[in-house]
C-alpha cells in the first residue's frame, strides 16, 4: 500500500509505517496526533482494514453441465479506509475508502478439484476466476483477493480526495 500511494500520489509521500501501540478502538483523533508527535511527524495517514463474510449452502454445477453437487458459497465484503491527520492541529485533512467483494464456491465433498474451489470477483467482474492453491486455504485466499480489490478502489478514491483538497486550497488562495 505504501509503495502504491507513493507511486500514484507523488506529492503525498509515506515515509514509514508506525506501530499502532497505544491506539484504542473508539478513541478520538487526538491519539493519532500524539502518535505523530511521538515519532516527530507533521502528518499521519491512518489506514483501517476490515471485512465481513457470510457463508450459505447452494448447488454447485460440475463442468457447467447438468451434474451438480451440494456446496457452500462464501461472500466476503472488504473495506479499507484512510484519513490524513495533521499532527499539529489534530484535524483530519482528507478521507477516502475502498470496497472490495469476492465470492468463494466450494463443494461439501472434497476431491472435486477440477472446478472447485473457485473464487469469483462478483459482482464487478463475474467472468474472472481464481483457483486457490489448496482447499483448506481457500477462505484466506478469498480474503486476500477481496482486500486487494478494496485497496485498488481506495487508491482511486484517495487520489480523487487529494485532487479535490488541492483544488479547494488553490481556489481559497486565489479568491
Amino acid at each position: 500500500m505504501r509503495r502504491q500511494i507513493n507511486e500514484f500520489l507523488p506529492s503525498l509521500k509515506i515515509e514509514r509505517i508506525l506501530p499502532a501501540e497505544g491506539i484504542r478502538p473508539g478513541g478520538d483523533i487526538s491519539q493519532f496526533s500524539e502518535l505523530g508527535k511521538k515519532h516527530g511527524l507533521d502528518y499521519v495517514a491512518v489506514v483501517v482494514a476490515s471485512s465481513t463474510e457470510q457463508e450459505y449452502p447452494m448447488t454447485l454445477f460440475l463442468g457447467w453441465v447438468s451434474h451438480s453437487q451440494p456446496g457452500l458459497r462464501r461472500d466476503n465484503w472488504s473495506l479499507m479506509e484512510v484519513a490524513l491527520v495533521d499532527v499539529r492541529s489534530g484535524r483530519s485533512l482528507l478521507r477516502a475508502e475502498g470496497r472490495g467483494w469476492a465470492t468463494l464456491d466450494r463443494p461439501m465433498a472434497p476431491g472435486i478439484n477440477q472446478w472447485y474451489p473457485v473464487i469469483w470477483r462478483r459482482p464487478q467482474d463475474p467472468n474472472w476466476r481464481w483457483w486457490p492453491p489448496t482447499y483448506a486455504g481457500a477462505p484466506n485466499t478469498l480474503r486476500v483477493i477481496a482486500m486487494n480489490e478494496a485497496a485498488k478502489r481506495l487508491l482511486m478514491h484517495l487520489q480523487d480526495a487529494w485532487i479535490q483538497k488541492r483544488q479547494a486550497e488553490l481556489t481559497a488562495a486565489s479568491g
